[in-house]
């Protein structure tokens, strides 16, 4: 069914602003093989980690506060690209 089909691709990230830490939940038809990209405005790779967990959290205290553009890959395939925001 289109619901099933639809609930193995959910991805949440939370909290969003953020401090610096965050989680990344990913359903485990996804995680595997998953890889997590931060860029930075100016469209510059700052972050990179590879998601092993359905729930993966996610420390960039070293960036500085601003807008990202985040975007997950499964297997070289955009799955998810939004905003995070580091206040």
């Amino acid at each position: 069914s289109i619901t099933e089909e639809n609930e193995k691709h959910i991805i949440d990230i939370y909290p969003n602003p953020n401090n610096g830490f965050f989680n990344i939940s990913i359903t485990s038809e996804l995680y595997q093989n998953s890889l997590l990209e931060i860029y930075d405005s100016s469209g510059k790779l700052v972050f990179k980690q590879i998601l092993v967990n359905e729930i993966n959290t996610i420390g960039i205290p070293n960036l500085n506060y601003g807008i990202y553009t985040l975007k997950i890959l499964n297997n070289s395939n955009l799955i998810k690209i939004g905003k995070l925001i580091k206040q």
